[in-house]
């Protein structure tokens, strides 16, 4: 999903997707600004399980230690 959106606001960045297919300029924008907003948060959710994940090795990784 997240490269998705990501190829998606570059898409809108670089004038194609909707932007090419002659949509109004306002719309454009709306949607630039929309799909920003999406990427943003998709990348805040994915760095917070990484988070996760990375206690959760840590977590395995002591307990094996301790054995």
């Amino acid at each position: 999903m997240l490269d998705y959106k990501r190829r998606t606001l570059r898409e809108l960045e670089e004038g194609g997707g909707l932007a090419k297919n002659g949509a109004n300029l306002k719309g454009v924008k709306d949607d630039l600004e929309m799909v920003r907003e999406q990427v943003n948060s998709l990348e805040q959710h994915l760095k917070s399980r990484e988070d996760v994940l990375a206690g959760l090795l840590r977590e395995i990784e002591e307990e094996r230690a301790k054995r």
